[in-house]
Formats: C-alpha cells, sequence, structure tokens
C-alpha cells in the first residue's frame, strides 16, 4: 500500500474491515484488494489468489472456515 501514492494519489485509501472475512479490504482506483495479515514476525509471506479463486480458498491453511 506504500506504493499507491506514487500512482497518482495524494494519500493511502481508507482500509474497511470486511463484514463476512477475517481481514480487510481497500478499494484504489475502482478496484478492490482483500487483505489479512497472521501471526508475526519475519520473513513475511504472502499468499496471493488466481485462476479465478477468492481469498477464501487459503482459510483451510489458517485452519478456519468461511462464515
Amino acid at each position: 500500500m506504500l506504493g499507491l501514492p506514487a500512482c497518482g494519489g495524494s494519500s493511502l485509501p481508507k482500509i474497511v474491515k470486511a463484514r463476512s472475512l477475517p481481514g480487510s479490504y481497500v478499494e484504489a482506483a475502482g478496484h478492490s484488494l482483500y487483505f489479512d495479515c497472521e501471526g508475526k514476525g519475519s520473513p513475511a509471506v504472502v499468499l496471493v489468489s488466481g485462476l479465478g479463486t477468492d481469498s477464501t480458498s487459503w482459510l483451510p491453511v489458517f485452519g478456519t472456515s468461511p462464515a
């Protein structure tokens, strides 16, 4: 998100708590991005959904189920 102001914005987009999932989402330039931060320490690991799936495909990895 730190790179977003360099893409033409003057401030960081507003982060909104997701209603049905444990994380949050941010809207920027007409696009929505859901994210959830788990754990602490380093290194950071980023898991990305693809092939038409959404972030709920990662819930079993964290031992949770869809709401």
